[in-house]
């Protein structure tokens, strides 16, 4: 995690230093509301992403540097989910809820010159940007007695299981992520912009939805981190359980286990790393009084 932060601030660093260095100084001040929305073994096809999504929000500063690039430093707050039973997987029947905390820098291309003066260039534009981001995730599930349990923290692959050399070590609730970012702005006065943002994340890992490509691990082996590891792997058995009946529920996931040979299945369905991303409506408000020499206005502009 320090890496990672380090390595974050040092290109945050670059991006202040040079940007108001650059021939405009023009600075744009905006949030942004909308929603975050996953894709990952949950769900079973993009076009559901809805069911799993959640309100989000932005806020950012951009260093205009010209009619066609700025720099830009954002902060993003969003919030992740998914369950199995929503799409009838009842034999797995597993759900996770997080929280996103990005910090991220990017470049933005216009594609149309833009200028909100219209002098030298479109009020509108349409516009395409990548960088680099840092961002927290922790997962976490809603046990049957009704409790809040963080998933990375139990170890519901067998992370924690000592001496077992093909088991997964513990993932990173801090990663780096690429945005591949597309929207359109339209400058409404020449201080105030509007704007629709759809912004994607490439991703490095597997474990949003705290589900890798890894195998189940040995149920009784597995109850050596714990039994809320051993419960959580693979809640199918829920669906058979009834508390009337008077049965430790830890003997009715290992029958469960046990009757549909878990150990020789992976717990990952799909393919691949995870993705998230935002869709956002931005306002955002050009402060070009503030100046570190030169001229800020759009249309003085020259190239």
């Amino acid at each position: 995690m320090k890496l990672y932060v380090r390595f974050f601030l040092t290109i945050i660093g670059v991006v202040l230093f040079f940007a108001p260095s650059a021939r405009t100084q023009t600075l744009e001040l905006g949030i942004g509301l909308g929603i975050s929305a996953y894709n990952g073994d949950i769900l079973p096809d993009a076009l559901s992403f809805t069911k799993t999504s959640a309100l989000a929000g932005q806020v950012q500063i951009s260093f205009h540097l010209n009619e066609r690039w700025k720099a830009q430093v954002f902060y993003n707050r969003g919030r992740l989910k998914g369950a199995d039973a929503d799409f009838g997987r009842h034999n797995r029947n597993l759900s996770f809820v997080t929280n996103i905390d990005e910090l991220g820098v990017r470049g933005i291309f216009n594609l149309i010159r833009f200028d909100p003066y219209g002098e030298s260039g479109s009020p509108f534009t349409a516009y395409v940007g990548t960088g680099l981001t840092v961002y927290h995730f922790n997962p976490f599930t809603t046990n049957l007695q009704g409790q809040k349990v963080f998933l990375q923290e139990v170890g519901t692959a067998g992370q924690y299981l000592p001496n077992e050399q093909d088991r997964p070590r513990p993932y990173n609730l801090f990663q780096l992520g690429i945005p591949i970012t597309m929207g359109v702005s339209y400058a409404v006065t020449p201080q105030l912009i509007l704007g629709l943002e759809v912004d994607y994340r490439w991703l490095f890992t597997d474990y949003i939805d705290d589900i890798g490509p890894d195998r189940y691990p040995d149920f009784d082996n597995l109850l050596l981190s714990g039994d809320q590891a051993a419960l959580l792997t693979n809640r199918g058995w829920e669906s058979v359980y009834d508390p009337d009946q008077g049965i430790n529920p830890i003997d009715v996931a290992k029958m469960y286990y046990q009757d549909n040979n878990l150990s020789s299945s992976f717990r990952s369905i799909g393919q691949g790393n995870d993705v998230f991303g935002f869709i956002l409506f931005k306002i955002s408000y050009m402060l070009e009084e503030i100046s570190f020499g030169g001229k800020s206005k759009f249309g003085c502009y020259s190239f």
